[in-house]
């Protein structure tokens, strides 16, 4: 049996930026904004049930966040993601 062995170190995970968004159209428009394909892994709409297993993320806040419905169960989420991380 031959153990695998790498040449190079793997790559550390790439830090995942979390937008909270009023929805997601505006979600999309801040990813227009910023020339980012809303589909890309590393860029993730804010709902409670996506950020749940996520580390090492950064939070940006965009539009109406403010008035979010589930706004609390987002900030303690990504509390409970960012005490994880540390």
């Amino acid at each position: 049996m031959r153990l695998l062995t790498f040449r190079h170190r793997p790559a550390p995970p790439k830090r995942v930026r979390v937008v909270v968004a009023g929805d997601y159209r505006q979600f999309v428009n801040w990813c227009r904004e910023q020339g980012i394909n809303p589909g890309r892994h590393d860029v993730v709409y804010a709902t409670p049930e996506r950020l749940r297993g996520l580390n090492d993320v950064e939070v940006c806040r965009t539009g109406s966040w403010y008035e979010r419905d589930d706004l609390t169960e987002i900030v303690e989420t990504l509390r409970f993601v960012n005490r994880r991380s540390e």
